[in-house]
């Protein structure tokens, strides 16, 4: 599995989030409050992660709160790298979201999605 870090403002729910996929993906709320999401072969799991603020050095802190002063954060763990391209292109569009693609980069939701559309062949991971 794959996994992207979306940071987000307080106001945003896991439900927000989902609501923004198109119907055409499979929803799925989990039980301990996840959600998977799928469509055809492939698949994500989307949670509230309240915990990955503390992995965060304090440059990093400093990224995030440039953009968004009180983060909230998610993740966004996949099965393939093209399916999880199109999964972030519904969830984020714009400098209310900060994308930490767990390889060492912190982009805004404008910024990673400009990425994607200049690149479309862009991995992240490497």
């Amino acid at each position: 599995m794959e996994t992207i870090i979306i940071v987000t403002t307080t106001d945003v729910t896991i439900e927000k989030f989902i609501d923004m996929l198109p119907d055409s993906f499979r929803k799925e709320k989990q039980l301990d409050g996840r959600y998977f999401i799928s469509s055809e072969i492939h698949y994500c799991w989307i949670e509230y992660d309240d915990e990955i603020e503390s992995y965060y050095d304090e440059d990093e802190m400093l990224i995030v709160k440039k953009h968004i002063p009180k983060p909230k954060f998610f993740t966004c763990e996949f099965t393939e790298i093209e399916f999880g391209k199109k999964i972030l292109s519904h969830l984020i569009s714009d400098n209310q979201f900060v994308i930490d693609n767990d390889h060492g980069e912190l982009l805004t939701g404008e910024e990673f999605i400009k990425r994607l559309k200049d690149d479309p062949d862009w991995d992240w991971r490497i």
